[in-house]
C-alpha cells in the first residue's frame, strides 16, 4: 500500500488542525460531559467490564413506538473507551470525540486519493475542513451522536466513492465506518445501506468484462465481509444470548410500528433546504435551516423557514437531472473519478429523499439532529458538481498543480476561520452554561462511597437536564453500585444495573431550594448553584424495608 507522502501528510495536518486545538480549547476549559455527554461517557468506561455495552444507546424514539430500544451497534463506545478508560470519563470523551474526528479527517482525505489521485485529495481535504467549519469548535469535541458521528460518516461517503471508481480494498472501510454510523445512530440505516449497495454496483458496471485479478474484487469482498461480520459480532451475540429479548429483534418490532413518517412532502422540502438551497452546507444552515419544529395544534409539522415544496421539488429535479447528465457523460468519456463521485453524492441525494420521507418524527416534533447526514452529503454533491463540470468542460491545458494548490488554498482558509471559539446551542452544548455546576457535582461526588446498593430515582427530573448524566457517570466511575430505576432506564445503563427491589437507597437530583431540605433518613451528597441561581443537589435516600 502506498504510503502517504509529505505534501498529503501536509494537507492532512493542516486539515485536523482545527480538532487539535477543539481538544486543546475544551481541555483547559474544562468542558464537562453534559446531559446525554456523561451517559454516553459512563457506558465508554464500562467496556471490557462485567457491564460491557453489547448495543448503543436508548433510544428516544421508544418514547413513540411504545418498544424500549437502542442503537443496535456499541462501536462508537468501543472507540471512545480507548481514552475514557485511561483518561476518565470527563478528559476522555473530549479526547476520544477529537480523536474520532481527527481519524475521520485522515480517512476522508486518503479516500480522495485512492479514487481521485491529487485531486480527489484535495477535494476531499476541502470537504474534511469546510465541514469541521460548519460543526464550529466545540462540536468537533462532543461524543454526542448526531455531532460526533457527522465526519465519520463523511468518510463512509469517500470510501464509498473509492468503492465505486474501481478501488475495492475499499469496500472494508466503507463497511466498517457505515456499521460504526448506523450501529450507534439508526438515522443513518437507510443511507449507509443504499450508498454501500450504490457503490458496489457502480464498480461493477464500470469493471464489467475486466479480469480484476487476485488484487480485485474477490479479496475485497472478503476482507469487508470479515470486517462486517466483526463490527456487528456484539449485537449478534447479544441477540442470541442475552436476557430477554434480544436488541435487534426490538428494533426491528419498533421499525413495524405504526408511527406516521413525515411524507414525501415534508421529507423533500428538509432535504432540498440543506442541499439545494442557500446557505447550503455552511456553518449558518447547521443551526438555522432545520430548526427544532413541535407538532402544531392541527397535530402536524410546520417547520418554520423551510422551503416550499413547489421550489423544493423544482430544486431537486433540476439538481439530479444535472447529476445524471454528468455522470452519463462521465462515464462515456471514462473518467472513473468523476463518474463514481457524481453517482454515489447522487444515489445519495436520493437516499436521503426516502430516508426523511419515511421516518417518524418523535413525540416532542421534528429534531434536527435526527437529519445530520444531509451535511456530509451536501457537501460531497457540491463538490462532485463542481469537479465533473471542471473535468469535463473547462479547459484542460490549466495545469494539474493549479488546481492541487487552489483546493490546498481553500482548506488553509477554512481552517484560519474555524480558528476562533465557535458554539452552538445545539444537543448538550445548549446547556454549556451548567458546565461549572456539573464540575462541581462531579468533583464533589468522586470521593463519595455509597453504603450499598443504590438505585436512581429520576422522577424529579426535567426534559433535557444536564446534570443526572455527568453525576450518574461520575459515580459509576469509581465503581458505586449505582441501579436503574426502570426498565427503561436500565437499558441505559447496562442490564446488571436493572433495578432488583433490594436495594436500601435511593439517588435523587434535585433542584430548588427545598430540594437541599432533607428529611428524615436523607443524606446529601453533593450541591452546587446552577446558571439560574436555583440550587442544585445530588441526595441519598434510605428506603424503609417496606420501601425497599
Amino acid at each position: 500500500m502506498r504510503r502517504p507522502d509529505p505534501r498529503s501528510l501536509l494537507i492532512i495536518g493542516v486539515a485536523v488542525l482545527p480538532v487539535v486545538l477543539a481538544i486543546a480549547r475544551a481541555l483547559v476549559n474544562h468542558r464537562a460531559p453534559l446531559g446525554d455527554d456523561g451517559l454516553i461517557s459512563l457506558r465508554a468506561d464500562d467496556v471490557l467490564t462485567r457491564n460491557h455495552p453489547w448495543f448503543g444507546t436508548w433510544t428516544s424514539a421508544s418514547l413513540s413506538t411504545g418498544v424500549d430500544f437502542n442503537n443496535p451497534s456499541p462501536l462508537h463506545f468501543d472507540l471512545l473507551a480507548i481514552f475514557v478508560k485511561p483518561f476518565g470519563v470527563t478528559a476522555g470523551a473530549i479526547l476520544g470525540a477529537g480523536a474520532v474526528n481527527i481519524a475521520a479527517i485522515v480517512v476522508t482525505i486518503r479516500q480522495g486519493f485512492h479514487f481521485g489521485g491529487r485531486r480527489g485529495e484535495g477535494l476531499m481535504a476541502v470537504a474534511a475542513a469546510g465541514l469541521s467549519w460548519t460543526l464550529g469548535s466545540e462540536m468537533l469535541v462532543d461524543v454526542w451522536q448526531p455531532h460526533n458521528l457527522v465526519l465519520p460518516f463523511l468518510a463512509f461517503v469517500a470510501a464509498t466513492i473509492a468503492v465505486a471508481s474501481g478501488r475495492w480494498r475499499s469496500l472494508a472501510w466503507a463497511v466498517g465506518l457505515g456499521s460504526v454510523v448506523m450501529g450507534a445512530h439508526l438515522s443513518f440505516t437507510y443511507v449507509v445501506l443504499v450508498l454501500i449497495v450504490a457503490a458496489i454496483a457502480g464498480a461493477w458496471w464500470l469493471d464489467r468484462g475486466i479480469a480484476t485479478g487476485p488484487e480485485g474484487w474477490r479479496r475485497g469482498v472478503v476482507v469487508a465481509v470479515v470486517v462486517g461480520l466483526l463490527a456487528w459480532l456484539q449485537p449478534l451475540l447479544e441477540q442470541l444470548f442475552g436476557a430477554g429479548t434480544g436488541n435487534l429483534s426490538r428494533v426491528l418490532q419498533a421499525r413495524s410500528a405504526t408511527d406516521a413518517p413525515l411524507g414525501f412532502g415534508l421529507g423533500a422540502r428538509l432535504v432540498a433546504q440543506v442541499v439545494a438551497m442557500p446557505p447550503w452546507w455552511l456553518r449558518p444552515s447547521f443551526t438555522d435551516s432545520i430548526a427544532f419544529s413541535p407538532y402544531g395544534d392541527d397535530g402536524h409539522l410546520h417547520p418554520g423557514g423551510v422551503v416550499g415544496l413547489v421550489p423544493s421539488l423544482l430544486l431537486l429535479g433540476l439538481l439530479l437531472a444535472a447529476m445524471a447528465t454528468l455522470a452519463v457523460i462521465a462515464g462515456r468519456r471514462g473518467e472513473r473519478a468523476v463518474f463514481a463521485m457524481v453517482t454515489v453524492s447522487g444515489v445519495g441525494v436520493v437516499a436521503a429523499l426516502f430516508t426523511a420521507t419515511v421516518m417518524p418524527a418523535g413525540v416532542i416534533g421534528l429534531a434536527p439532529h435526527q437529519l445530520r447526514w444531509l451535511w456530509p452529503l451536501g457537501v460531497v454533491m457540491m463538490l462532485s458538481v463542481v469537479n465533473a463540470v471542471d473535468r469535463l468542460f473547462l479547459v484542460r491545458r490549466w495545469n494539474t498543480s493549479i488546481r492541487s494548490n487552489l483546493a490546498a488554498a481553500v482548506v488553509v482558509v477554512l481552517v484560519i476561520v474555524n480558528i476562533p471559539a465557535h458554539l452552538s446551542d445545539l444537543g448538550p452544548s445548549a446547556a454549556r452554561a451548567s458546565n461549572a455546576a456539573v464540575r462541581s457535582l462531579m468533583t464533589q461526588l468522586d470521593s463519595v462511597r455509597l453504603p450499598g446498593p443504590t438505585y436512581f430515582d429520576g422522577s424529579t427530573l426535567y426534559f433535557a437536564e444536564p446534570y443526572s448524566g455527568p453525576v450518574l457517570a461520575a459515580l459509576t466511575s469509581t465503581g458505586q453500585p449505582i441501579r436503574a430505576g426502570d426498565d427503561a432506564f436500565a437499558r441505559q445503563l447496562g442490564e446488571h444495573r436493572r433495578r432488583r427491589n433490594d436495594e436500601r437507597y435511593a439517588l435523587q437530583v434535585r433542584f430548588g431550594a427545598d430540594g437541599a431540605v432533607l428529611a428524615a433518613g436523607e443524606r446529601l451528597l453533593a450541591s452546587t448553584v446552577g446558571p439560574d441561581g436555583n440550587e442544585v443537589s445530588v441526595v441519598l435516600i434510605e428506603l424503609a424495608l417496606s420501601d425497599a
